[in-house]
């Protein structure tokens, strides 16, 4: 534990690094010295919960004009407001519903919008070739739903290639 190098009475809870011109310099403070410095923005809460994550992740923005009770969805009742609020959806049609709203978020804080999930090492690099595979031969119906064959063409060439590679076909 450390006290704080403002006041030198109670524990610094709040610690500030800075970087400036690739200078690193730190603070260590109590609450009480930190909101009189007036160097922080934000209010300070005696607990965090995984809903203020949510919450703090939205941006300011187009999306957040609507964030009130208006929007509902129609499955769960549950509005963007509740999710904010909560941290939670109310159901898996919520993630259809908000999927605008929950795509810059999902970028945030993961890879990608699609869940992969672990996959141990010896299988990965077969699982991700069959992954790769299976975008593939979606690019490749839209592609030619598209009537962009030429596209079409080079997708399937790909696709054969890295069948191929995995030994699969003829």
């Amino acid at each position: 534990m450390m006290l704080c190098e403002k006041c030198n009475k109670r524990m610094a809870t709040v610690h500030l690094t800075k970087i400036i011109n690739n200078k690193k310099s730190e603070m260590h403070l109590c609450q009480e010295c930190a909101k009189e410095s007036g160097e922080f923005e934000f209010t300070f809460q005696p607990s965090f919960g995984f809903q203020n994550l949510i919450s703090d992740l939205f941006e300011p923005g187009p999306f957040t004009v609507g964030i009130g009770e208006r929007n509902r969805c129609s499955v769960c009742g549950m509005s963007l407001a509740d999710f904010k609020q909560t941290g939670r959806l109310g159901c898996g049609h919520c993630y259809e519903v908000y999927a605008q709203q929950l795509l810059p978020i999902l970028h945030r804080v993961q890879k990608g919008q699609e869940h992969i999930g672990k996959v141990p090492h010896r299988a990965g690099e077969h699982l991700k070739d069959k992954r790769r595979m299976e975008r593939l031969r979606a690019q490749l119906q839209e592609a030619i739903a598209k009537e962009e064959y030429e596209r079409a063409a080079e997708i399937r060439d790909e696709l054969r290639r890295l069948e191929r590679q995995m030994g699969i076909g003829g």
